[in-house]
């Protein structure tokens, strides 16, 4: 077939609006949902840690790197991917936080400072973890890291060909939920991820490694772009706009 050189140009620019749309921050993402960009917003900071475009549903992470990042968290079927993100969601690493939390208010300030005395280093430094922890949080203490795990998880299982896109930004709603409410800003969740890691990693918070992290979460406030913010806060009013015909609690069995 043969184009004239008055329909080459249009198509060359239909083509460059294509490229375009496809390399946008919306891309695979439903027009009338805001479900995907709350997944984006949730994972940011894991997301970065995978060096993921958080501009992008998905982080633009090749299909490899997406299964490598789910066989360190031993998942390697759509089942167990599902499994994983309903466990994040309905229980969650926050629920042993809240365990330990409710038994260390137990005690009194005096006899508390003896039973941790009486601890090895190792879990004396966890439940101190826990303490500084619900000092700053209460019952909120890896309330964020369990919604961003969560949140990275679908788009990894979208960029594994675990999910479809539908599938995997549907699982924003039960996602977003956990958060909605409980938090007021994504400056506050990222900063509950980080204390969290106090917890989840065995820190304290002057460890290098905490330091580090406190850097990477301001490095990615600082890095947003005011006309298309991924940490944007509008989402907490804005509320959920689902996908029609897609229920992210029934995938998950919730």
């Amino acid at each position: 077939m043969k184009y004239n050189k008055l329909r080459l140009p249009a198509l060359l620019l239909l083509l460059c609006l294509l490229l375009s749309a496809c390399s946008s921050g919306g891309r695979g993402e439903a027009e009338d949902a805001n479900l995907g960009r709350w997944l984006r917003a949730l994972a940011a900071l894991p997301m970065s840690e995978l060096q993921g475009n958080l501009q992008v549903f998905g982080g633009e992470l090749t299909e490899e790197t997406a299964l490598a990042a789910l066989a360190v968290r031993g998942i390697d079927s759509r089942e167990g991917l599902l499994q994983a993100v309903a466990f994040r969601v309905s229980e969650g690493l926050r629920a042993e936080y809240l365990f330990d939390r409710e038994m260390l208010s137990a005690y009194q300030p005096q006899e508390l400072e003896g039973a941790l005395a009486a601890l090895d280093e190792a879990m004396a430094r966890h439940y101190r973890a826990v303490l500084a922890v619900a000092e700053r949080w209460d019952e909120r203490g890896l309330l964020a890291l369990d919604a961003a795990e969560a949140a990275l998880l679908a788009q990894l299982g979208c960029r594994a060909g675990l999910l479809t896109e539908e599938e995997a930004q549907a699982l924003g709603q039960p996602v977003a939920e956990m958060v909605l409410g409980s938090f007021a800003s994504f400056e506050e969740l990222l900063q509950n991820q980080v204390d969290a890691r106090l917890v989840t990693d065995g820190l304290t918070r002057e460890d290098p490694a905490f330091a580090a992290l406190e850097a990477q979460a301001a490095a990615l406030s600082a890095a947003e772009d005011p006309e298309q913010p991924v940490l944007d806060d509008g989402l907490f009013s804005e509320g959920l706009l689902p996908l029609e015909g897609m229920d992210g609690a029934a995938l998950l069995g919730l």
